[in-house]
């Protein structure tokens, strides 16, 4: 081929990669759209047409999306569908007004959500106007409403009312009982709709958000994290925020230039999900200290979590988490890929692990035996605010670079992982023979009373309420604080640690709360999945004295009278019997990696002495009328010894090289 055509074929072949190329690629193309405000009217800020306004998303993206049927998924709801103030009074848990975040009590936070109707003050606490801006699990993290995508309880009262127009018609609501509308100023701030852009915005600024929202600017927020807009003023000092937006956004005939990030990016997921997670359960994605291999291959969240058109997230089945039930199990699992073939990935063998074990230990607790960002292990309310103690004890705070290995428990057949978080904590028992936990703001009444009278039993600069004395001082001050408390009719203060409530008797000594009490939870742990498992370097990584699967300490309580965490072997959850364990790990650690070697000498010295004496042979005299034999019983005896060692020897064969196709 003449040079000059060869180079055209080149160039040619090169042009068709580079059509070829981009075939491949999922680009999130959007069409220029027209913002609009609540109203419906338009924004242009080319031509300065309500400029100053912020805009809406129902409005601008629900005129081609299906804004209802989106919000209707439970990342939007959170529990806000099934709300009630009946809701748990079934399952003798009063203050659960529903399933999900918003309407469930939640130990890492100790705030309840109020009830719509109320007969006083002392019983609301945390209403959905404060949820948005004015709560969440720490005082420098996020506000809990940043971490909930708009529409549902954000948007809309239990009525079904919009927040901010139900409140201008009405504004005596305020200064009523009402439990959505109770000292709120929803008139002013607006309401907060579905945030489209939180999940398909790849420069959203989730820190702006949070922001906005603890200023009360709660329709201006989605403005300023995106960036699309500057906002000025707070709601909270008494302003009406103004709104200057950012030209370079828009065309102009001033429609707004967006391209949306399809699927959302890992990192728009990890807003919300790093922050609470790393606490629940160690997790993090994207983390050169806690890696997760699916992650290491460039595996989407949405891979797994896949949605529709209903934005319904696919979802596992864990501890903890109630909302949306019906959803359990859509998510795909390690045996949808793993066993299926699902993304074509790699079938594993186990040629080192027991058939039994893979139908008895679920995949996750051998594949996630470490975790290297400190979680939380206990939540102590005992002094008016939320005291972290951390898993493990030497790290700081949650998300730090620590190390420490999960506890292990028996659900659905299977063994699981989890972090088990304690907490300690005051409640009431009621009239009503119900333990109502106290709200934060009763905690920290009680604790001026009683705080003078604790010492740090452990030396970690922490007061902690461990000793009799101490309790009882607790309790006396409780019940003190609680005088004049509307909320309940009887005042009968219990101590809750350690799965155990505490009283102070009618001879006003300390006694044990004759009622069963739940003071832990499980936290399921599903990520930060490892290439290296247990068991690959043999049956010693769980077997052995030390192993964690079974040995390993499990806190049952924050504080002993010491202030020392009070342990438990992870074994006895599993029912596993200690003398069985001895026998086993014996067999591990002393007679499975000699016994090769014991066997090969024990050979080398028979073949030794048959050589050295020849085979032994029974002399007899001739003439004797001797015959050498043996009687049918013993020659019985004998044929079955010979079968039963073979059998041993080849079933011992297939145990010792775990060759499962034949067991």
């Amino acid at each position: 081929m003449p040079k000059s055509k060869m180079t055209m074929s080149c160039a040619t072949l090169l042009v068709l990669l580079m059509l070829a190329i981009p075939s491949g690629i999922a680009f999130a193309y959007h069409p220029s759209v027209q913002l609009l405000d609540k109203e419906g009217e338009i924004i242009d800020p080319i031509n300065g047409e309500n400029d100053s306004l912020p805009f809406s998303t129902k409005q601008t993206c629900g005129l081609c999306h299906d804004y209802d049927v989106i919000t209707e998924g439970y990342h939007f709801q959170a529990g806000w569908n099934v709300i009630s103030d009946t809701f748990g009074v079934s399952e003798k848990r009063p203050w659960n007004l529903s399933n999900g975040m918003m309407g469930r009590w939640r130990l890492q936070s100790f705030r309840q959500m109020s009830k719509k109707v109320n007969s006083n003050a002392d019983e609301i606490d945390l209403t959905p106007y404060d949820f948005i801006g004015a709560a969440g699990y720490t005082s420098s993290g996020p506000t809990c409403g940043a971490c909930h995508a708009g529409g549902g309880g954000l948007e809309f009262d239990r009525d079904g009312n919009r927040y901010d127009e139900n409140l201008a018609d009405n504004p005596d609501l305020k200064e009523s009982l009402d439990g959505d509308y109770y000292q709120s100023n929803w008139d002013k701030s607006g309401v907060v709709e579905a945030d489209c852009f939180i999940c398909h915005f790849p420069d959203y600024n989730f820190e702006e958000r949070v922001h906005q929202f603890r200023m009360r600017n709660y329709q201006w927020a989605v403005v300023a994290a995106t960036g699309i807009g500057l906002v000025e003023g707070s709601v909270e000092d008494g302003d009406i925020p103004h709104v200057s937006y950012n030209k370079r956004f828009f065309n102009s005939d001033g429609t707004f230039v967006f391209n949306p990030s399809w699927p959302p990016p890992d990192d728009n997921c990890m807003f919300c999900h790093s922050r609470s997670d790393v606490k629940k359960r160690g997790f993090s994605w994207n983390d050169i200290f806690n890696p997760d291999v699916h992650q290491q291959q460039r595996m989407s969240c949405t891979q797994c979590h896949p949605a529709g058109e209903d934005h319904q997230l696919a979802k596992g089945d864990v501890n903890q988490s109630a909302v949306a039930p019906e959803l359990n199990k859509t998510m795909k699992s390690c045996k949808d890929c793993h066993i299926d073939g699902y993304m074509g990935a790699p079938h594993p063998t186990h040629p080192t692990v027991r058939p039994s074990h893979l139908k008895q230990i679920a995949c996750e607790s051998c594949h996630i035996h470490t975790l290297r960002r400190a979680a939380v292990n206990g939540i102590d309310m005992t002094n008016g605010d939320q005291e972290f103690v951390m898993n493990p004890r030497t790290a700081e705070m949650f998300g730090d670079t620590a190390t420490w290995q999960p506890v292990y428990e028996i659900r659905d057949g299977k063994v699981y992982p989890f972090n088990s978080v304690l907490t300690v904590w005051f409640a009431n028992f009621d009239s009503d023979s119900i333990l109502y936990p106290l709200f934060e703001r009763e905690h920290a009444k009680a604790w001026e009373l009683y705080s003078d009278e604790l010492e740090d039993n452990d030396g970690d600069g922490r007061l902690e309420i461990n000793k009799p004395e101490e309790i009882i001082a607790g309790l006396k001050g409780v019940a003190k604080s609680l005088e004049g408390n509307k909320r309940f009719s009887s005042i009968n203060p219990v101590f809750v640690k350690g799965n155990k409530g505490y009283i102070i008797d009618s001879d006003g000594e300390l006694s044990q709360f004759d009622h069963k009490v739940k003071s832990d939870a499980n936290f399921s742990i599903n990520h930060n999945v490892s290439q290296n498992a247990l068991g690959e370097n043999g049956c010693r990584d769980c077997h052995s004295r030390e192993a964690h699967f079974f040995k390993g300490e499990r806190v049952i309580d924050l504080y002993g009278v010491d202030g020392k965490p009070i342990t438990r072997h992870i074994g006895s959850y599993l029912g596993c019997n200690p003398v069985a364990f001895t026998v086993n790990a014996i067999h591990q650690e002393f007679l499975r990696p000699h016994i090769s070697l014991v066997m090969i000498i024990v050979v080398f010295f028979v073949i030794l002495h048959y050589h050295s004496y020849g085979p032994k042979r029974i002399r007899f005299l001739a003439g004797s009328l001797e015959i050498p034999r043996f009687t049918l019983f013993e020659r019985v005896i004998h044929l079955f010894r010979l079968i039963a060692f073979v059998l041993l020897a080849i079933t011992g064969t297939i145990l010792a090289f775990n060759l499962s196709d034949w067991q």
